[in-house]
């Protein structure tokens, strides 16, 4: 089970993945906008402008987020099936 695992193995996991986890939630979180200015309604004059990057900059911390999930349950559903 869970408890099997050693604190070697745990703490070496947690040295590779931590700096993605920071990575995504610094960098990401403060070149992004907020998630509620995602869903807010759309303005009539935007600051940022109203072509692609600002609109591709305003939704790139959701895709993210997805794809982060997705991925995490691709790779717990690959492990499920190697322990069968």
């Amino acid at each position: 089970g869970v408890l099997d695992i050693g604190y070697v193995p745990n703490a070496a996991a947690s040295c590779i993945f931590t700096p993605f986890y920071v990575y995504q939630n610094i960098y990401l979180g403060s070149a992004c906008q907020d998630l509620k200015e995602v869903f807010a309604p759309v303005k009539a004059a935007s600051a940022q402008g109203d072509g692609w990057a600002a609109r591709a900059r305003t939704l790139l911390p959701l895709l993210l987020n997805v794809c982060l999930v997705l991925f995490l349950i691709r790779t717990i559903k690959q492990q499920i099936k190697k322990s069968r």
